[in-house]
This record gives structure tokens, C-alpha cells and sequence, in this order.
């Protein structure tokens, strides 16, 4: 993988639009971050539960829907054909959601034992009617690796749905503050995406048929995905109770950061380039994009096990402890997936929809029985423990097929690995007894953090230097700190 090779111009340009990507996903999730934390004070674990256990009813049926109609777009040569298509779909699709929810309410109330439920699956299903009435133009965007415009699209709705969700809260100190916010920022995003983009598309079916193959493999794909990511909550909620589902969701959310704000804003900043590249070096982009990543996402996962107590304390107080053992082994296996998630973007990028399918279909079978078998003996640390086995075969699987269909090889894979592997041991070293010697949250919290960056980094770098500083990931890594700097 070495760094001086020809970079193609798309893939420079995806870096700095990762960056882009990146930033506001930080931004978003520290905004986040402060408003569950004011959330925590004001409303009950059941309240985030009942909230998490719709919105899982509602994404499971987002799932069973999918099409694929935006990663269609942008892997088309040609999609000036396919917008009205594209759109008209996702309107149905969003309105089929919407009936669902509604046809689902009661009965989902009644299985869940708490009629809050119905609230909850109403406003989601007008929700979802606001993001089928999304303008598709902005997809645009993400084709020509605009995604400034793509960050701007979504920074005031984001900002609208949380102040929304604090004064909702600081008045009603009800789940209904959290159903406000999610509805003001849905209606908010739909109106910005035709405010800000010139496209006006119209209701149109003329081009079904060249979405249609890709659509059955997108759906095929969705229905695993939906068993594999929606399982644990609706399975904690049913076997636990909506107070256990509100905990685990939680730490989901905060173990999966290194996820969701590193790996998955790159993967929507890589993807396009990838599939718009060549397909001969797109193995090799992966190899060397995962490598990269990996320098920050393995010790952010470590990180957030490592702090987890203190983080816990400081950011949800009394009532919340429990969550900790779960957020600890989700946050492990999160920081380990990088090379697994970006593998599936770049079979996604090569139309190697089979093998996604089959790959997520394997692990969603595998999360299910876990989780059935150590829910009921341990709860959400059961449910954790089933979730971080998944992962890791899910990416074994991945990260398998990757390298036997490339002239890279799991030498390439361990070189790109034990720096920051060593990097993230030598942060553990040092995080574990300066927790120990400071157990006030938030002083705890502070020295955690800079004792466990400090180790990182002078290991990391030292090892580099050791090695001779080969044209690896730390060289990649520099030049794209120097580039956007």
C-alpha cells in the first residue's frame, strides 16, 4: 500500500470531503451528546425506551422497503433518466411506511405492555411521510463529492430538532418532548432540501425497470440488515422491558460513535469515488482507506471501554450505571470494524450486491441466536455480548472475501494493524491506573482522555520510527492532515 502510488483525483477529493463529513458528524454528535446528557436530567430511562423500541419498529420497516435507490443513482453512469424514478419511489415507499406504522400502532402497544407506543409509531409515521416528500436532488451532491453542501443541508434541521427536544422537555418532562424534536427536525430537513437545490422532480415510474435488478438485491440485503440491527432493542425491549431497552440503547449510541462519526461519514465520502473509479484499484483504495481509519477508530473504541464509568457518570447521573458493562463490550467491537464495514462499501461500490447479502444474512443469524440464548440469563450485557460476536464474524467474513479477491493478503492486513494495535495496548496501560488515582467524574473523565491520547500517540509514533517510517498508513495519514490543514 504505498502512500507515493497514483492517487486518483476522486479519491483525493473524497478525502477532503470525509473531512467535511467527519466534522459535522462530530459537531452533530457533541450537540448530541449535550442535549441527551440535559435529557437524561429531565426524563426516565422508559422515556428513551418507548422512543427507542418505535423508532426500531419504524426503521425495521424502513428495511423491509429498501430499494437502494440512492446508491443506484450514484453508481449510474448516466441518472439523468432515473430522477424522477427515483424519487417517485421513495414517495410511495415513505407512504407505505406510514400506513404500516398506523396499521401497527395498537398492536405494538399491546405487545410492549405501554400505550405510550401508539403516540410514538403516529409521529413516526408522519415522520416518515416528511422524508419521503425529501427533494432526491441533493443525492447530486454526493455524485460530484460535494458534501459541503451536503453538511449545510442538515446542520439547521439538526439544530431546530434539539432545541426543540431541550424546551419540549424542560416543559412536558415527558417522551413527548423527544417525539417534538424528531418531527421538527424531519419537517425541518424536507423543507431545506428543496430550499436549497435547484431540482424539481416530477411523479414518474419511466424508469423502473433499470432500478428494478438492484432494487431486489437492495431489499434482499435490507431484510437481513433489518434482523441484524433492529434484533437487540426490540429483543431487550420484549425479554427485559422497555427500562432495560432504554439502557442498551444508549449504549449503542455512544459505543457506536467511533462508527458512526468516523467510519461511516468516510465510507459516504469513499463510496462514490469508489464506484466511479476503476474497478482494478478499487481493492487497493479499500486496503489503504481502512488503514487510515484504523489509526483513529481502533483507539476511539478502546477509548470509550476505557472511560466508560466516568463517561457514564458525568453525562446521564443516578439511574444509569447499569449501562456501562454493555456500552464497554459494544464500544470494543465497534473500534474493531473498520476494515469490515469499508469491505462492504467497496463490493457495494462494485455491484457485489450477492455477496453483501450474504455476508449480512450470515451475521443477522448468527446475532439472532445469540441473542436469544443470553438475553435471558444476563440482560443487555448478554445483549452486547451477542452483538460484538456478530461483529467480529461479520467482519472476519468480510475482510476474508475482500482480501481473497485482491493481490493484497493478510500481511498487508497485519502491517496496516499492530502500530495502532500496540498504539491502543499502551493506551489501555496508561488510562487503567490513572482512573484508579482520579474518581471524580469529570477530572476522571479529563485524565482518562489525555493520559490514553498522550500513550496512543508516542506509542504509535514511536513504533513508526522504529520501523524505518515506511509508506504506510501514518505516512497517509500525515499527508491528509497537511493537505486540509
Amino acid at each position: 500500500m504505498p502512500a507515493g502510488s497514483a492517487e486518483p483525483a476522486s479519491l483525493a477529493r473524497a478525502a477532503g470531503g470525509s473531512l467535511w463529513t467527519i466534522g459535522w458528524r462530530f459537531a452533530s454528535r457533541g450537540l448530541g451528546i449535550i442535549s441527551i446528557a440535559i435529557l437524561a436530567r429531565l426524563l426516565k430511562p422508559s422515556d428513551f425506551g418507548i422512543i427507542a423500541l418505535g423508532a426500531g419498529l419504524a426503521q425495521s420497516l424502513d428495511h423491509l422497503t429498501h430499494l437502494g435507490t440512492e446508491d443506484a443513482l450514484i453508481r449510474a453512469r448516466d441518472p439523468a433518466p432515473l430522477w424522477d424514478t427515483g424519487f417517485t419511489l421513495s414517495l410511495a415507499r415513505a407512504l407505505l411506511i406510514a400506513a404500516l406504522l398506523l396499521l401497527l400502532a395498537l398492536p405494538a402497544a399491546r405487545f410492549f405492555g405501554d400505550r405510550r407506543i401508539t403516540v410514538v409509531m403516529v409521529a413516526l409515521a408522519i415522520g416518515a411521510v416528511f422524508d419521503g416528500a425529501t427533494n432526491i436532488g441533493p443525492v447530486e451532491w454526493r455524485r460530484t463529492l460535494r458534501f459541503d453542501l451536503d453538511v449545510r443541508l442538515q446542520l439547521a434541521p439538526r439544530l431546530l430538532g434539539i432545541a426543540v427536544n431541550i424546551a419540549a422537555a424542560l416543559i412536558l418532562h415527558s417522551y413527548l418532548a423527544l417525539v417534538a424534536g424528531m418531527l421538527v427536525q424531519r419537517a425541518a430537513q424536507c423543507a431545506a432540501s428543496w430550499l436549497m437545490h435547484p431540482m424539481r422532480p416530477r411523479l414518474s415510474l419511466a424508469a423502473w425497470r433499470s432500478l428494478a435488478p438492484v432494487s431486489l438485491w437492495s431489499w434482499l440485503t435490507a431484510l437481513a440488515m433489518l434482523v441484524r440491527q433492529r434484533g437487540p432493542i426490540l429483543l431487550v425491549g420484549g425479554l427485559a422491558g422497555t427500562g432495560a431497552a432504554g439502557l442498551f440503547s444508549v449504549a449503542a449510541e455512544i459505543a457506536a460513535m467511533p462508527t458512526t462519526e468516523l467510519l461511516e461519514p468516510t465510507t459516504r465520502a469513499v463510496y462514490p469515488a469508489l464506484a466511479s473509479g476503476p474497478a482494478a484499484g478499487a481493492s487497493r483504495t479499500w486496503l489503504r482507506v481502512a488503514a487510515v481509519a484504523a489509526i483513529v477508530t481502533l483507539p476511539g473504541g478502546v477509548g470509550i471501554a476505557l472511560v466508560a464509568h466516568p463517561l457514564v457518570r458525568l453525562g446521564f447521573g443516578s439511574g444509569w450505571e447499569a449501562a456501562v458493562p454493555a456500552l464497554q463490550i459494544l464500544a470494543l467491537a465497534g473500534g474493531a470494524s473498520t476494515f469490515g464495514l469499508l469491505g462492504l462499501t467497496q463490493f457495494l461500490a462494485e455491484g457485489r450486491l450477492q455477496t453483501i447479502f450474504a455476508i449480512t444474512a450470515v451475521a443477522a443469524a448468527a446475532r439472532v441466536v445469540l441473542l436469544a440464548l443470553l438475553i435471558p440469563g444476563a440482560g443487555i450485557i448478554g445483549a452486547g455480548a451477542a452483538v460484538a460476536g456478530s461483529v467480529v464474524l461479520e467482519d472476519l467474513l468480510t475482510i476474508r472475501i475482500a482480501l481473497g479477491g485482491t493481490d493484497g493478503s493478510l500481511r498487508g492486513l497485519v502491517t496496516a494493524l499492530w502500530r495502532p494495535a500496540l498504539g491502543a495496548a499502551a493506551m489501555a496501560l496508561a488510562v487503567w491506573p490513572t482512573l484508579h488515582l482520579v474518581t471524580a467524574p469529570l477530572p476522571a473523565l479529563l485524565a482518562g482522555i489525555a493520559a490514553g491520547m498522550a500513550a496512543y500517540a508516542a506509542t504509535l509514533s514511536l513504533a513508526w520510527l522504529a520501523a524505518g517510517k515506511p509508506r504506510a498508513a501514518e505516512t497517509d495519514f500525515l499527508a491528509l492532515f497537511h493537505r486540509h490543514a
